[in-house]
């Protein structure tokens, strides 16, 4: 059954979208959303993207805020484009929920550009690719967990499984193009349209969202933030 955007748009499931179009200053506090230091709004994938260029760091970066996402099924995931691979000594996070322990988060990894997801509550569990997302493209990657199940999607496809316990992610704040450790570095990165659904998205949902038409273009369907969610809202032109 085909799927379109402006449901999953109005998803009831979905906890926060940025899809980056930034064309001028805002208030973060309308959107629970704050832009932290210096960071730059280019051509993105669809629209504008955000650039994550120079020394990066936590006090450069993206923060927001959902309800805790705790020990159930999530998805998140982005578009992310980055020109040769990570070389420093920490792992380079994309996109992290929740705060240093637990967390759960996306990395490009050290020395390969490998895509990977990583859960962690002072013990991992976390899947590796062998797909390098750092090739100067833009590439659609999605981290699903389902049950105890991780699954992670680089351009619609599976890369990589696995199953364990679930971590508690008992905190509801979101990283964006970095980690809450601040000593990741993420430089010369473009992301765009950031989503994170509290349930697991299916196959076919996660190829309606790397459709050419993305969901940020259906104004018609943005809803006004509940107390300590963000669903549907175009953050940047909102």
């Amino acid at each position: 059954m085909e799927i379109k955007q402006s449901e999953l748009l109005l998803d009831a499931n979905l906890e926060l979208y940025l899809p980056m179009d930034y064309v001028a200053d805002y208030s973060p506090d309308k959107v629970n959303c704050a832009r932290v230091g210096t960071v730059n709004f280019i051509s993105g994938k669809f629209g504008y993207g955000l650039c994550a260029s120079g020394a990066f760091s936590s006090s450069n970066s993206i923060v927001s805020h959902i309800v805790a996402l705790g020990a159930g099924s999530f998805s998140f995931g982005c578009w992310f484009k980055k020109n040769g691979v990570p070389t420093w000594n920490y792992t380079p996070t994309i996109v992290q929920v929740g705060t240093e322990n637990p967390r759960a988060y996306i990395i490009a990894a050290k020395d390969t550009g490998y895509a990977g997801f990583y859960t962690y509550d002072g013990s991992y569990l976390s899947i590796d690719s062998v797909v390098n997302v750092c090739d100067n493209l833009w590439h659609q990657i999605v981290a699903v967990r389902d049950g105890v199940d991780l699954r992670l999607y680089v351009d619609t496809v599976m890369v990589s499984s696995g199953s364990g316990s679930a971590k508690n992610l008992s905190d509801g704040t979101v990283y964006i193009s970095n980690a809450s450790a601040g000593n990741d570095y993420m430089a010369d990165a473009l992301m765009d349209e950031l989503f994170v659904f509290s349930r697991a998205l299916s196959v076919t949902e996660i190829n309606t969202l790397s459709s050419p038409n993305p969901i940020d273009k259906l104004d018609q369907y943005r809803r006004v933030r509940t107390p300590g969610k963000i669903t549907g809202v175009n953050i940047f032109n909102g």
